[in-house]
């Protein structure tokens, strides 16, 4: 649910509404989450499908979760991939933290700061 809500406001922050986004395969978090949000596919790219880019290729990269200062981070890494021969480059070209505060309320976390 966390990561889904943080990839929703990646979305809503980097203006994509329609169509696809690329998030690279991580088999800790891909098979819990959605092939679609807010009506955008998600498609997950493995290191293979990687090996077979021609061109450029803009990805976002989901960090686990962990504690940092009491608030849970998410963190998103947008990245610029490029293959040339057969070394493939990852270029960090911008992404969005997100900070979760425990709402003793309802027993969940809540949204409480994007940077």
């Amino acid at each position: 649910m966390i990561y889904e809500q943080a990839l929703s406001e990646l979305m809503r922050k980097e203006n994509i509404a329609n169509g696809a986004i690329y998030l690279e395969n991580n088999y800790f978090l891909s098979a819990t989450l959605p092939s679609e949000i807010n009506k955008v596919t998600i498609n997950y790219v493995s290191g293979f499908a990687l090996s077979k880019l021609k061109g450029t290729l803009t990805m976002y990269r989901v960090i686990p979760a962990y504690i940092e200062q009491g608030q849970l981070k998410v963190t998103i890494v947008r990245l610029r991939v490029k293959r040339k021969g057969r070394q493939i480059d990852f270029v960090t070209s911008g992404g969005v933290d997100l900070f979760y505060a425990y709402d003793c309320n309802t027993n969940n976390y809540r949204l409480s700061k994007v940077d």
